[in-house]
């Protein structure tokens, strides 16, 4: 029996012949959906003579795709005619050789996608290439450019996560990435022919591959992750660590550049944790996602040599190599944060072997139990740039003090806060010392502020009385900084000069009355209450400031008859 599509103008008809040859089934599903059309042409929006096109270009090339297809499909195919469809394997394979046939694979593909909405009687019907992700519908039909196994490998990790109970964004966003790497790395013909050969599994053939997939703009580290080891958990074991028991960060990426510097942080995890138990989850945490952006600018920054041993070695190469520490430190392409990053890893993982920060800063002063029990240092460069001797003298005194903190009747907290406080004061008037000023420093230290009648030591306080009288400076400060410059010149024997005082104007003595939480005294009261009345007699002033007198008065009356209720 022969079927036949008609239709109006017959010039459209269009014969099923060749089909029937190789399956009746097929060919009579194929006439259902004729009829389907026919009946209802405004639900399917196409005209007669585009659907007879469209079937026209797929009988031309059906003996092409039957040769193409692999014997499982093909019989399929044959045997259950567009119900083979309902089986996305089959028809992922369809679309797959559809697109070999060149340049009709995408007419193709979508005549077949017409067909099975016709013969499912569904308008909404989707084909495998098009994922749908919670409702978001999503091409990936461009990965059969590399194979049809990296194309079912990536879609049976779609189904995987959208099995999950993440929010469509979150799987947007892995979809996003995740293909768009891997659409990157298939525009390189070595790329992809080793995923069409290999699929997924490339990327543990080829571990210049996976290299290649970081580089990728979208390429996400985490994301990527996941989909490998969902394909195979064990050729792509994800290593992470554990924080407080609690909180997994992902290091694979860590593991595949370095396995030494990975068990190095892994030790670093276990030290932190037992170790430093004031530290919040996320803060450590971020101690580690800080690792991972540090690390590229710490290898731009090593020699090349170097930057092997790290890679093979781990972070003992930073230690064990003379001097490479402090190279580091003093490398501007290094923060003095990152650096501090990498120093306390290297801390933790070889406490004994590295050498502390002081070692490496010079100028700098360590106060002992300042910050939470540990070492503050501090900057006193600026102090050695105006006088060495002096730098030495607060150098000196300071480990003096360290040893017989105990017997003072002052703590390192007010050593600290006084050196800090005095070297602010001579940096902020550097610039205003001349040259005999500056002299005196260098010969005497700071005993030079007793030198000639305490030359200098005047010249600071009366530049510190400028700058409060001008409003250019803080009075409180001011005050500190004159405070904490009598004690240490005391310390050294040194008279203080109680010269050019920082005084509390009548406007700081008006704010100091308005900030109490005191009450106003009796003839206070009486002197408020005479000038309300006295202004009320004023008829000059406007009926604003009337009511706003009135008010006062009403308080004040009521506040003392309250006040004489609890008197009597």
């Amino acid at each position: 029996m022969m079927l036949l599509f008609t239709f109006i103008d017959r010039k459209e008809n269009v014969s099923l012949d060749r089909i029937e040859e190789h399956s009746i089934k097929l060919a009579n599903d194929i006439y259902i959906c004729h009829h389907r059309f026919i009946n209802n042409k405004m639900k399917w929006k196409k005209s007669e003579a585009t659907f007879a096109s469209g079937i026209r270009i797929f009988l031309a090339k059906f003996e092409t795709i039957l040769g193409l297809l692999t014997p499982p499909v093909l019989k399929s195919l044959l045997m259950n005619g567009l119900s083979a469809l309902d089986d996305d394997s089959v028809w992922c394979e369809l679309e797959y050789v559809a697109l070999k046939i060149s340049p009709y694979g995408k007419v193709i593909n979508n005549n077949v996608l017409y067909l099975a909405r016709l013969y499912n009687d569904d308008l909404e019907l989707q084909p495998p290439s098009k994922f749908d992700i919670k409702g978001y519908i999503t091409d990936i039909s461009n990965l059969n450019k590399a194979s049809l196994l990296l194309f079912t490998q990536y879609r049976e990790f779609l189904i995987f996560i959208n099995k999950s109970d993440k929010s469509q964004m979150y799987l947007r966003n892995l979809k996003h990435s995740t293909y768009g790497t891997l659409i990157k790395l298939i525009q390189n013909d070595k790329y992809r022919d080793l995923l069409g050969l290999y699929g997924l599994k490339a990327f543990a053939v080829n571990r210049k591959l996976l290299n290649a997939a970081k580089e990728c703009p979208k390429y996400m580290s985490v994301h990527f992750q996941l989909m490998l080891s969902n394909f195979d958990n064990k050729i792509f074991e994800r290593k992470s660590i554990l924080i407080k028991g609690r909180h997994r960060v992902d290091l694979t990426d860590l593991y595949d550049m370095s396995p030494a510097l990975y068990k190095d942080i892994q030790r670093y995890s276990n030290v932190i944790d037992s170790t430093f138990l004031h530290l919040k989850d996320d803060t450590i945490r971020d101690r580690f996602s800080a690792f991972k952006r540090v690390l590229p600018i710490l290898q731009s920054v090593l020699p090349r040599e170097y930057n092997s041993l790290l890679l093979t070695e781990g972070i003992g190469a930073l230690i064990f190599n003379d001097g490479l520490l402090k190279q580091l430190h003093d490398k501007n392409a290094l923060s003095r944060k990152d650096f501090l990053l990498i120093h306390g890893i290297c801390q933790c993982v070889y406490p004994e072997k590295t050498p502390e920060l002081i070692s490496f800063r010079e100028n700098q002063l360590s106060f002992p139990g300042i910050n939470r029990n540990r070492d503050l240092q501090c900057d006193f460069s600026i102090i050695k740039v105006i006088s060495e001797r002096m730098y030495d003298d607060f150098s000196e005194f300071l480990e003096q003090r360290k040893q017989d903190i105990d017997q003072k009747n002052y703590s390192m907290v007010s050593v600290h806060h006084n050196y800090q406080q005095v070297k602010s004061l001579i940096h902020k008037y550097r610039d205003s010392f001349t040259q005999q000023h500056i002299n005196i420093l260098r010969e005497w230290g700071i005993k030079g502020f007793g030198v000639d009648d305490g030359l200098v030591q005047k010249h600071l306080l009366a530049e510190l009385q400028v700058s409060v009288n001008e409003n250019s400076f803080n009075r409180k400060t001011a005050i500190t900084y004159r405070s904490s410059l009598a004690w240490l010149v005391r310390e050294f024997g040194v008279p203080f000069n109680d010269i050019y005082p920082i005084k509390y104007t009548k406007t700081v003595k008006h704010n100091q009355r308005l900030n109490a939480h005191d009450f106003y005294t009796e003839s206070q009261c009486r002197e408020l209450a005479f000038y309300i009345e006295k202004l009320l007699c004023d008829y000059s002033e406007s009926l604003y400031h009337k009511i706003l007198l009135n008010f006062g008065k009403v308080i004040l009356k009521t506040a003392w008859n309250i006040l004489a209720r609890y008197l009597n």
